[in-house]
């Protein structure tokens, strides 16, 4: 077996038989058998085309005429499990006058490579058979040594995504999954932008943030978490607002009533006093005063005669 690439993607394999000594042809046409071929193909690999190789070291003639074959003839080929002249296709067309040999003589063979594509039999791994058909040559005997049979293969090579490119589901699925949107947003990703990520551009404080941010301060943050608020905060917001002896009293007999140390501040004797001293009829007397009467104490207004 051997290998070649043909193309991104594309692949050439060589299958051959073993040696056969000898296929010998006389001038009685008669159906000759060739060594068979194996073929064991890569993993995640599809068949474009197959031709068949014939190959002989030597071409002898053994009746003493100027030898070759007689008329045109087929190369043969078909699955091992297949049946002669239902399953086999033709592989190889030889022409009249192919292998043409002087008289007595023995010259170097050569390869022959068929052109006719037989993918429709060699599909797959599996052993095929090969023969020439009604093979007859113009003198008895023409003889080809050490023959070997080729099978050459070209494939595509699908083993990134798995493919046969003759199935198209799974290509379908990735059409449907890379939608136009997300193809926009692959071109966002530039080289530049890219780069923002490296080590270089991030920004160099970043250390020292983590170095403030320690164990101890974390779980401060966590203590903020509803789950970790006192439970008893209801509790102190009620008693704020109850005027009891028991919360805002208890504040009154330590501080004292901030009202009333104002008051006492002021040199007055309480709220109470005040309002006995300001009777309703003193009230009446200050509304008494108005801007006008006030005028006619001026020094201007009064008699001349005062004095």
């Amino acid at each position: 077996m051997s290998y070649g690439v043909k193309a991104q993607g594309s692949l050439e394999i060589d299958f051959w038989s073993d040696t056969q000594a000898a296929v010998t042809i006389t001038n009685a046409a008669q159906d000759l058998s060739l060594p068979d071929v194996v073929v064991s193909l890569p993993s995640e690999s599809s068949i474009l085309r197959v031709v068949t190789l014939i190959k002989a070291r030597a071409v002898e003639d053994t009746s003493a005429v100027l030898n070759s074959l007689s008329g045109a003839q087929n190369l043969r080929a078909k699955l091992s499990t297949g049946v002669w002249g239902v399953n086999d296709i033709a592989a190889i067309n030889l022409v009249d006058g192919q292998f043409t040999v002087v008289a007595s003589a023995k010259e170097a063979g050569d390869v022959v490579v068929g052109d006719i594509d037989i993918s429709s039999v060699v599909s797959g791994d599996g052993t095929y058979n090969f023969r020439l058909e009604d093979a007859i040559a113009v003198g008895s005997n023409l003889v080809l040594h050490d023959v070997l049979i080729g099978v050459r293969i070209y494939m595509q090579m699908t083993p990134e995504l798995g493919l046969d490119p003759t199935a198209v589901t799974n290509i379908d699925i990735l059409l449907a999954r890379l939608t136009a949107a997300r193809a926009l947003l692959l071109d966002e990703l530039t080289a530049l932008r890219m780069a923002e990520l490296d080590a270089a551009n991030m920004p160099a404080d970043i250390d020292t943030l983590l170095a403030r941010l320690t164990a101890d301060r974390a779980g401060y943050l966590d203590e903020l978490a509803a789950a970790n608020l006192p439970t008893d905060i209801d509790a102190l917001l009620a008693d704020l607002g109850d005027a009891s002896a028991s919360t805002l009293g208890s504040i009154y007999s330590i501080l004292g009533n901030p009202a009333q140390t104002f008051l006492a501040m002021i040199g007055y004797e309480g709220a109470t006093a005040l309002a006995d001293k300001l009777t309703a009829a003193r009230a009446a007397l200050l509304d008494e005063i108005t801007a006008a009467r006030l005028e006619e104490l001026d020094a201007a207004n009064l008699p001349a005669d005062i004095d």
